[in-house]
This record gives structure tokens, sequence and C-alpha cells, in this order.
């Protein structure tokens, strides 16, 4: 895991989601979460804002590199 799919899965786990219900507020299948924590598949940049929105942070703070 590196530094990016790390503060994705703390801030996601902070925020008090499941994977399973940050997918259905953000309307993506659990899988996708899943492989966006683990780095096999990036998010895009509106997908991005749409997560730093419903976790309440700023994109770069989970998505800098």
């Amino acid at each position: 895991m590196n530094t990016v799919d790390r503060r994705f899965k703390l801030a996601r786990i902070a925020a008090g989601y499941s994977q399973r219900t940050l997918a259905v507020r953000l309307g993506v299948s659990e899988h996708i979460v899943s492989k966006w924590e683990t780095g096999r598949l990036t998010p895009d940049a509106a997908m991005r804002n749409r997560v730093a929105v419903e976790l309440g942070k700023q994109t770069w703070e989970i998505f800098a590199r």
C-alpha cells in the first residue's frame, strides 16, 4: 500500500464509512472502492473531487503524491 492508498483508506475510516457505504454514496461498486484503496485503480479527477468532498477533505490531502 502506497501513501495515497493509505491516506485514502484512513480518510474513509475517519469519516466513519465502510467501503460499501462510501461506494453507495459515490454511485460506484464496493469493488471499485477496494481497488482505489489498494492502488489497483485510480479515480479520475472528477471522482477524486467527489471522494474528497464526501470524506470532508481537500483533494490534495488524500491524492497528493
